[in-house]
């Protein structure tokens, strides 16, 4: 989880630095800095992410239909 914030926190000082000199920041890091903000312009929390469960994948899922 510290990770994850620590990589959050370089990007912004790194796009912050990048306007100080008046250049543009990437395009790749705006598209990466958008998707932790939802379609009405709330931020996603990475710890809200670490607590999701993982869903099952489809292989797991053909699995179990044919345990059973």
């Amino acid at each position: 989880m510290a990770r994850a914030y620590l990589a959050l926190l370089i990007l912004v000082f790194a796009t912050g630095y990048a306007l100080a000199d008046n250049e543009l920041p990437d395009e790749d890091l705006l598209e990466f800095l958008a998707d932790w903000e939802t379609e009405q312009g709330k931020w996603i929390d990475p710890e809200d992410l670490a607590n999701i469960k993982e869903l099952p994948t489809e292989t797991e899922v053909q699995h179990e239909k044919n345990v059973q």
